[in-house]
């Protein structure tokens, strides 16, 4: 039998966690699908999310990703606290 090892996409924790697999979710795109820098623009991805990812992204964070089409990378940019 075949084990199939999910990881998120963006904090690329694996099967310890509970990742859900192919979330439609909306994120702000860095560069185009070439991978070349853009104005940033928002798109709707499936991506695998675990749900401290998930709850982070419900709770107002944005998700950001960057890269061409076939090999892109979602991260959270650090919330920037005002005085």
């Amino acid at each position: 039998m075949m084990t199939i090892k999910i990881f998120c996409d963006i904090c690329l924790r694996g099967n310890e966690v509970k990742v859900c697999k192919d979330t439609n979710i909306q994120v702000v795109s860095l560069t185009d699908r070439e991978g070349e820098a853009t104005k940033p623009y928002l798109t709707k991805v499936a991506i695998d999310i675990c749900e401290s990812c998930l709850d982070r992204r419900t709770s107002g964070e944005s998700i950001y990703k960057k890269g061409n089409w076939a090999n892109s990378e979602y991260f959270f940019k650090p919330l920037i606290q005002q005085l």
